[in-house]
């Protein structure tokens, strides 16, 4: 489970994350408290909860497709630019599971990427 600085800080700023998990509370769990609210607490989510989110939406095979292209960098059609590989040379040693599945779901079902220089998501493509 990844407890990095790195994804807490993911994790916090993702908003949708953490909304979701207000609706699905378990037991199980893994949260820390928040940075910026010490009195919060900010969901952690595994891999395996990550996955889950797209439920309904790809079944596994698809899912680990979509996934492998969005991996490896693809066209944003809607934009018609490329969109760069996630694992990169300069990351490839300290990415992990939990931040690379993180990054797809909200890339994925809530059209946002993550900006490392100013630790926040960012809208993919903007809406006409």
């Amino acid at each position: 489970m990844d407890k990095s600085d790195t994804y807490i800080i993911m994790c916090e700023r993702a908003t949708e994350i953490q909304e979701y998990w207000k609706q699905n509370p378990r037991t199980d769990d893994d949260w820390v408290r928040s940075y910026k609210q010490p009195y919060n607490q900010v969901w952690l989510p595994r891999q395996d909860q990550l996955q889950a989110m797209f439920k309904g939406k790809y079944d596994i095979e698809n899912m680990l497709v979509v996934f492998n292209d969005w991996r490896r960098g693809t066209w944003v059609a809607d934009d018609f630019k490329f969109k760069e590989p996630e694992i990169t040379p300069q990351n490839r040693s300290t990415i992990t599971m939990e931040q690379l599945w993180l990054k797809f779901v909200m890339y994925e079902l809530f059209n946002k990427q993550w900006n490392p220089e100013k630790k926040e998501w960012t809208n993919v493509r903007t809406s006409d």
